[in-house]
């Protein structure tokens, strides 16, 4: 599904990536771990060429995303979920649906369901302007949005932080059934190991810009003290 093959990257003359490669299956969610600045949102960032590789390649499906610009990525059916607030401040909730409803040739109602599926309380805000929303409800926003387009694919860079955790459990249920019922495959980067590895078939944990460690999930108990104690010595 995504294949990523020895890429490296660069913040000028600065190396932030190492001939990282990882493999995302068709079907499955695969975790990403690491401390902060490991290289985990820049490796996303490559996948969707909002940052250029000096080397290696992304594939989806087998296909070179090489020459292809991010909007064109997505098209391929990649959907992505950054940990920014990245909604726009004076559109309303019904403007970003409607945005998104439009793009993928759909109708307002059918944004709706989808809100309504994920996220019920967002029905009450479509009024309200993007800079008025809560973390939770904001996030809730990008999710809807990048499902609108019915992704093959998700990339989530953290799509829960800051939520209260009634909001975080719905989420993180929601990923869940999403993989379950529509075969959503999902790469995920999260914070909350304990709670990511019970939902995740595999893991890659990143240090200083390069993959040490890689797994398939057998017992989450022992992975989550594995990559703890990873994360104290990185």
């Amino acid at each position: 599904m995504l294949t990523v093959e020895n890429i490296s990257a660069n913040y000028g003359s600065v190396r932030v990536l190492w001939d990282v490669s990882i493999s995302v299956k068709k079907g499955e969610i695969c975790g990403l771990f690491g401390r902060n600045a490991a290289g985990k949102t820049t490796l996303m960032n490559c996948c969707l060429r909002i940052m250029p590789v000096s080397s290696g390649r992304v594939l989806i499906d087998g296909k070179d995303l090489a020459k292809m610009r991010t909007y064109e990525i997505c098209a391929q059916g990649v959907g992505y979920v950054s940990e920014e607030r990245d909604i726009f401040p004076a559109l309303t909730v019904r403007d970003h649906l409607c945005m998104v409803a439009n793009a993928s040739n759909k109708k307002y109602p059918e944004a709706l369901k989808v809100a309504k599926d994920l996220f019920p309380r967002l029905l009450s805000l479509q009024n309200r302007y993007g800079c008025s929303l809560s973390g939770g409800e904001a996030q809730a926003l990008k999710l809807i949005m990048a499902l609108i387009r019915d992704p093959k694919i998700l990339l989530l860079d953290e799509p829960c932080r800051g939520l209260h955790p009634d909001v975080f459990c719905h989420f993180f249920n929601e990923i869940y059934r999403l993989n379950q019922n529509e075969g959503t495959t999902v790469l995920l980067v999260e914070q909350n190991i304990a709670a990511a590895l019970k939902i995740m078939d595999s893991y890659y944990f990143m240090k200083e810009g390069r993959i040490i460690l890689q797994n398939a999930i057998e017992n989450p108990e022992k992975d989550a003290d594995l990559i703890s104690s990873h994360i104290l010595h990185a």
